[in-house]
């Protein structure tokens, strides 16, 4: 690992080596900021000329390395080389602090120092120069004061560790005495990392579309597609389907999808008018959802982000039916022919007409046949979904042999809200039982 880490830093350092100092090839924290809009493609294409150009084309190995190290464009990810620069002024005390403010977490490649106006010193000779604070590494020893001297040292990884663990800055001290007059200026080359991105994903409340109660093919579920990372184009209230911005597909006859935004991180998916045929076997589980590159903000395709596209979306019909408690009327202990027993019968998925107390039988919104002679059915409502049905009377023959089998209830269409009796499990049952006890 750490001799993987050298020739990462040598290529590195050969690939700055042959780049020229001009201003167009040089990246610093003050011109080339991450909000500064600079063109990394057109910078990395003029650079790998510049290189080829500067090692007169002989060695394609080192171009082709400098290539492969090529900066991350905009906050994707990868990593870039900066130079921190700063200049520090001599104030008659021991030594000065250059303030080059390299951030932590960066790897040191090489510092460049230059003294641009000459040093006086009470009585020291030389000085030198060495990290603070995140790194305590050398720059150099025994430096002469004269202007214009420089100095350029790579980071010795053998020495220390090229990773600042804090904001970092250079020290300059004389070998004795102070420094009393006189500038540095410091350059050092940094390799740090680039931001990623974080996940660019949509989030689907739901993946079901229900029908409503009344089961007539309409749904009123709002499918909301929040999105994380990014975010959605255009205005509020656009239809991204009517505007070609996203398809829904496997959309059943009668339905029309409408897929709204309703902020710049949320779509909200509708299904408006009544499915053509919305029994059991006509639920969907295949509904598709697939947002197309127009859907996103500026810099973001579809194809960057995760459930753009979305093909398991359900749509679940509703079946009207009614349950019946029991399916058979007992004769009284008492054995004359009269039955103390009551049936409910529960309906699921629509509502019974009328209102409570009202009996279904007595209003014709149940036909009872096969009822033995002296009975009388009474079915009375006692919810919006619930019937209780009652014999009043006594039978006139009410031994063994009179027992009934095929005691039939007919619901008409008027005993329901939305539906048409024979769209209701159950509308017609004809096995009910009487049972005489002898």
């Amino acid at each position: 690992m750490k001799n993987l880490h050298r020739l990462f830093v040598v290529l590195v350092c050969i690939s700055m080596l042959v780049l020229p100092t001009s201003a167009a090839y040089t990246r610093n924290k003050a011109s080339y900021g991450s909000n500064s809009g600079l063109n990394i493609d057109a910078w990395n294409e003029a650079a790998a000329e510049q290189s080829a150009y500067a090692l007169g084309n002989k060695d394609s190995t080192i171009v082709a390395a400098f290539d492969t190290f090529r900066f991350a464009p905009g906050n994707n990810g990868g990593f870039q080389v900066n130079t921190y620069t700063a200049t520090g002024e001599a104030d008659g005390t021991g030594g000065f602090d250059i303030e080059v403010d390299i951030p932590a977490g960066g790897i040191v490649v090489a510092t460049q120092l230059r003294v641009d106006v000459a040093i006086t010193a009470t009585t020291g000779v030389s000085w030198s120069g060495a990290f603070i604070d995140g790194s305590t590494a050398s720059v150099g020893t025994g430096l002469a004061f004269t202007q214009n001297l420089k100095v350029n040292a790579f980071f010795d990884v053998n020495a220390a560790t090229g990773i600042l663990s804090t904001e970092t800055d250079l020290r300059i001290t004389p070998n004795a005495g102070s420094l009393d007059e006189g500038f540095i200026t410091a350059f050092v080359t940094v390799l740090e990392f680039v931001a990623l991105d974080n996940t660019k994903a949509i989030t689907y409340s739901a993946e079901t579309f229900a029908e409503v109660g009344g089961n007539d093919g309409s749904t009123t579920t709002a499918l909301t597609l929040t999105a994380s990372g990014f975010t959605y184009a255009w205005a509020n209230a656009v239809d991204y389907v009517a505007s070609g911005y996203a398809t829904v597909t496997n959309v059943p006859a009668g339905l029309t999808a409408v897929l709204t935004k309703t902020s710049d991180t949320v779509l909200t998916l509708t299904l408006t008018g009544n499915a053509a045929a919305h029994d059991d076997a006509d639920d969907v589980a295949d509904l598709t959802i697939a947002l197309g590159n127009n859907a996103f903000g500026y810099g973001v395709l579809a194809a960057d982000v995760i459930a753009a596209s979305k093909d398991d979306v359900a749509i679940s019909y509703t079946t009207t039916s009614m349950a019946y408690s029991a399916a058979t009327f007992t004769e009284a202990v008492a054995n004359d022919g009269s039955v103390d027993t009551s049936i409910t019968i529960t309906l699921s998925g629509d509502t019974f007409t009328g209102a409570d107390a009202d009996d279904f039988v007595d209003d014709s919104k149940i036909v009872v046949t096969n009822l033995s002679t002296g009975l009388t059915a009474v079915a009375t409502r006692t919810s919006d979904t619930v019937l209780t049905v009652t014999m009043t009377g006594t039978a006139t023959a009410h031994a063994t042999a009179q027992d009934v089998a095929d005691l039939t209830f007919t619901f008409a269409d008027t005993a329901f809200s939305t539906d048409a009796a024979a769209e209701v499990t159950n509308y017609a049952k004809a096995d009910l039982v009487i049972d005489f006890a002898d």
